[in-house]
C-alpha cells in the first residue's frame, strides 16, 4: 500500500503555492509547528524571519518563490544563511562542523539538514533545474518540480487547458481573416453539359456589401 504522508519535496511545492488562508493548515500537515514557533528564532532575527509562525511562514514562502524564478544575490544569501543556521537553540550560528562533511569517495562536500524546512528548501537547491511555474496562466498550484528541464506544463489538465485557450485565441484574432484566405482559393468541380468533362474552376470571393 502506498503512502500518503507528505514528502519533504511536497513540503516545498506546498509553500511555494501557499495562500494566506491556508498557513495554519500548511503547518499542521507538514509539522511545523514547532519549528515556526517564537522559540525558534532568537530575538535579533525576528524583524526579518517574522514575530509570529504565519509571519514567518509567510517569509519563507516568499522566498520559495523567489528561488523558484532564479533566485537574486540577497535570496541565495537567506538560503545560506538558513541552511546552515542552528534552529531552536540560543543563537543563529551556523554550525559547519555538524552539518557540512567530506565525502572522500565521492569528492565532494555532503550536507546534513536538521528540520523540515531545511530539508526542503535543500531539495529546491538540489532540483533548481527543474524548478518550473506551469504554463496553463490559470492554474491553481503553478509551482512545481518537473522530471524534465524543458517541461512547461504542472499536468496533463493544464497543457489541454492551455491549448485549448490558444485554439480559442488564435480563431478570435485570425479566424476571419483564415476564413476569408480559404474562400478565395476554394476550388469547384463540375460536369460539362456537352462533353461530360469535369471542369475545374476557382470560385472568386464574395465581395463584401458596402
Amino acid at each position: 500500500m502506498q503512502s500518503t504522508e507528505p514528502t519533504i519535496r511536497d513540503l516545498i511545492i506546498d509553500l511555494a503555492n501557499l495562500q494566506a488562508v491556508d498557513a495554519r493548515e500548511f503547518r499542521k500537515k507538514h509539522q511545523l509547528d514547532r519549528e515556526l514557533s517564537v522559540s525558534a528564532f532568537p530575538k535579533k532575527l525576528q524583524k526579518r524571519y517574522g514575530t509570529t509562525p504565519d509571519a514567518r511562514t509567510a517569509f519563507f514562502r516568499d522566498l520559495a518563490v523567489g528561488l523558484w524564478g532564479g533566485g537574486d544575490r540577497g535570496e541565495v544569501r537567506i538560503l545560506a544563511e538558513f541552511l546552515l543556521a542552528e534552529l531552536g537553540g540560543p543563537s543563529f550560528v551556523p554550525s559547519l562542523r555538524d552539518r557540512v562533511q567530506i565525502d572522500w569517495r565521492r569528492q565532494a562536500f555532503t550536507y546534513q539538514p536538521r528540520t523540515n524546512l531545511q530539508s526542503a528548501f535543500y531539495e529546491l537547491m538540489l532540483h533548481s533545474h527543474l524548478a518550473k511555474v506551469c504554463g496553463n496562466v490559470d492554474c491553481a498550484r503553478p509551482y512545481f518540480i518537473g522530471k524534465r528541464p524543458n517541461e512547461r506544463y504542472c499536468s496533463d489538465a493544464c497543457f489541454e487547458q492551455s491549448q485549448e485557450r490558444a485554439k480559442k485565441n488564435w480563431w478570435k484574432e485570425r479566424g476571419k481573416e483564415w476564413r476569408a484566405e480559404r474562400s478565395s482559393r476554394e476550388v469547384v468541380k463540375v460536369r460539362s453539359g456537352t462533353s461530360g468533362e469535369v471542369v475545374k474552376y476557382r470560385r472568386a470571393p464574395k465581395k463584401e456589401k458596402p
